[in-house]
């Protein structure tokens, strides 16, 4: 069997890290700070395990820039509503017979769960998870994880965005539920 190439032991080093992090029930959050020319190999595993699916999870990338951290959740939301929105067409192509999953709607303050730390998340992160549970829930027996890989298009302030991750791994208490964070090398979150 011949060696494999540069650009797929890339992949497989991607495949790797990611298959160590979904192995870990308590894991929440994968940070990858990758190069430039890392990213479009990130680009590239994405596409790859779109198609293959070899992992049994579905990855969604979400480019949504970080600017209020009181609203970063809901428009992660609104952007993972546009992205099914676009693919609802291909994904009926494919096979899967009900595409009219919609979030529910944000819970009230008062009754909003306790996340992992015990105490109650912020009303976006928690919409966040929500609808993120929704959606799993929604492709059973189809998805055995949920990753939304985050790769804000611009970050207005990293110590925000730091203390929304935060939030949010403490929020996503369902295993099922993961964060994938991709990060520029030359300016770190």
């Amino acid at each position: 069997m011949a060696e494999p190439n540069p650009i797929e032991r890339r992949l497989g080093w991607l495949r790797a890290q990611y298959g160590a992090f979904i192995a870990d029930d308590q894991a929440r959050l994968l940070h990858w700070v990758l190069a430039e020319d890392e990213r479009r190999m990130m680009d590239a595993f994405l596409r790859v395990e779109a198609i293959s699916g070899e992992t049994g999870d579905l990855l969604l990338l979400l480019d949504t820039p970080f600017g209020d951290p009181a609203r970063y959740g809901m428009e992660l939301v609104a952007e993972l509503c546009e992205l099914y929105d676009a693919l609802r067409e291909s994904l009926s192509e494919a096979g899967l017979a009900d595409t009219d999953w919609r979030p529910p709607p944000p819970r009230p303050a008062a009754s909003r769960p306790a996340g992992l730390g015990g105490g109650a998340a912020p009303p976006d992160v928690d919409y966040l998870r929500q609808a993120a549970a929704s959606f799993h829930a929604h492709h059973q027996p189809l998805l055995r994880h949920l990753s939304l890989v985050l790769q804000p298009a611009r970050v207005a302030d990293p110590a925000a965005l730091t203390a929304w991750l935060g939030a949010a791994v403490q929020a996503f208490d369902d295993p099922a539920l993961r964060l994938v964070l991709v990060d520029r090398a030359a300016y770190p979150s």
